[in-house]
């Protein structure tokens, strides 16, 4: 389990469960950082 705790706004994260928007820009880590914009979120359960 990994939380982030950020002081100043009074929240924590988990970084175990991330999520994501519409039109957020998300920086890979790894090979060659590359960087992507979402496009469409959707549920399959």
């Amino acid at each position: 389990m990994n939380k982030v705790h950020l002081l100043g706004a009074n929240r924590s994260y988990d970084r175990d469960e991330q999520t994501v928007s519409v039109n957020q820009v998300v920086m890979l880590e790894g090979y060659s950082y590359d960087s992507y914009v979402v496009y469409e979120v959707s549920c399959i359960q």
